[in-house]
């Protein structure tokens, strides 16, 4: 889908306002944005009964590097990750905001981050809307799998774990290309959206993870976003975790706050997140 005359006259708009990196900088010796919280979910795999140790993943998302976002809370995340071994990561789209030239930041965050089970990424609706370059081969300079509607496994002794990684629901063209389950796999379903639930049909996931709602970005109270979400599925699961079959699907998931900010430089009862997925 293509970028609409008003999205672009909206992005002409924040350009100019935000000319270069002084209003992140405002916001964030203000408080407005910078902090940030650490959530972790785990999950049974059924790890113990194949005589394999636990491991440790970590998912982030909404990352919108560019001028209204500090560069500070990047660089506190990167501190805590590394007090943290992980052993795969999982992105969740949306990394940059208003230039397609600010990916490069995005490159050096994912070039720090070791995890030798594997990198996977899925694509946001800004990444769809900005970006132009061949981003496979771009993500493949870090050792990064960018999943478009395909499927990829974490490496030995994991690699009865599946990760699939659907399209942009909304810009892009997103497809689930997905073969049945053998038996003692496990499937993750990495999507930017919620909105992605709208495509589950009789397909086996034990774990989704989404992003793109910020948490409302601007919330009172807390759960509660202060501009409400169009979108059915963001609407109904904003943030945080959603257990199986209370969620009304038969498998867990998990709606990650992100981590930067769009159109406004502020993060109120929102803060940026970092989500830990423990497979036992």
């Amino acid at each position: 889908m293509a970028v609409s005359f008003l999205r672009k006259i909206a992005y002409r708009v924040a350009r100019t306002i935000y000319f270069n990196n002084y209003v992140s900088k405002i916001a964030y010796s203000l408080r407005l944005q910078g902090k940030i919280v650490t959530s972790t979910i785990s999950i049974d795999f059924g790890l113990k009964e194949k005589g394999l140790k636990k491991i440790r993943g970590l998912f982030l998302s909404d990352f919108h590097f560019g001028n209204i976002t500090s560069d500070e809370i990047f660089l506190r995340i990167e501190k805590t990750i590394a007090e943290k071994s992980v052993d795969f990561v999982l992105l969740g789209g949306d990394y940059i905001f208003l230039e397609e030239t600010k990916f490069f930041k995005m490159k050096n965050f994912i070039k720090n981050i070791n995890a030798f089970s594997g990198k996977f990424a899925v694509l946001g609706n800004h990444d769809r809307w900005l970006m132009k370059s061949n981003l496979k081969e771009i993500f493949e300079e870090y050792e990064t799998k960018l999943l478009i509607n395909e499927e990829s496994n974490l490496k030995p002794p994991y690699d009865f774990i599946k990760i699939f990684g659907i399209d942009d629901i909304k810009y892009g063209k997103p497809e689930m290309n997905i073969t049945p389950l053998k038996k003692g796999e496990n499937r993750i379903f990495l999507c930017h959206s919620p909105e992605g639930l709208s495509l589950v049909k009789n397909q086996i996931f034990d774990l989704a993870l989404f992003g793109h709602t910020h948490g409302g970005q601007i919330a009172f109270p807390p759960k509660k976003p202060f501009i409400p979400f169009k979108d059915k599925y963001s609407q109904k699961f904003p943030k945080g975790f959603f257990e199986k079959n209370i969620n009304g699907y038969d498998f867990p998931f998990y709606v990650s706050s992100g981590i930067g900010c769009v159109w406004l430089p502020l993060r109120l009862n929102s803060p940026s997140e970092i989500v830990f997925v423990e497979l036992k």
